[in-house]
């Protein structure tokens, strides 16, 4: 970033989601495309793809919004005098996450809405792993810690982000419990 003229803001080695990425949520959806991936069909899947892009795009597109710079964009300055910025974009790491998350919300989808059978412990799991996630997407624990270079706070955004889907996948998790033979 700073090879950019960025000299404060969140490099991609730092970025939560990026690590949540790595480590929860690829693991995560091979284990439910290798468990689920057999009963979906191919609308269904088309239907879900098309879903994660509009809302991975959408995501992205909020992201240009901020005023915090992060690895996933590129800042334009229209006038080096006075520093004004004209137009954000995708970072090439931006653009590849696009793919990336809409691949990922598509498989979310697919298990939530398509996957027949849902064992209770696969989306009780899912329900923690995908939460753990947010958490660390929206930068809350970084925040919290709130280290010199990073000079900020979690938002109102954060914690409504993290609200509304956690909501989301309680509703889908609980909805998988009460319909199983799991239990009595």
């Amino acid at each position: 970033m700073k090879a950019r003229s960025i000299q404060q803001g969140l490099p991609f080695i730092a970025h939560g989601g990026m690590w949540g990425d790595l480590l929860i949520i690829t693991p995560l959806m091979g284990v439910i495309v290798s468990t689920y991936g057999g009963g979906w069909t191919l609308p269904q899947v088309l239907s879900c793809v098309a879903l994660g892009m509009i809302v991975s795009v959408a995501m992205h597109l909020s992201y240009l919004q901020g005023t915090f710079p992060e690895s996933h964009i590129d800042q334009r300055i229209i006038n080096e005098a006075d520093g004004r910025r004209v137009q954000d974009t995708l970072s090439g790491a931006g653009r590849i996450h696009v793919v990336y998350m809409a691949a990922m919300l598509a498989i979310i989808f697919l298990f939530y809405f398509a996957s027949k059978s849902v064992s209770v412990p696969d989306a009780i799991n899912a329900q923690l792993l995908l939460s753990v996630h947010i958490i660390m997407g929206t930068h809350i624990p970084l925040g919290l810690w709130n280290p010199k270079w990073y000079g900020r706070r979690p938002d109102l955004t954060a914690y409504v982000t993290v609200t509304v889907v956690a909501v989301f996948i309680a509703w889908r998790t609980f909805a998988i419990i009460e319909e199983s033979t799991y239990l009595p």
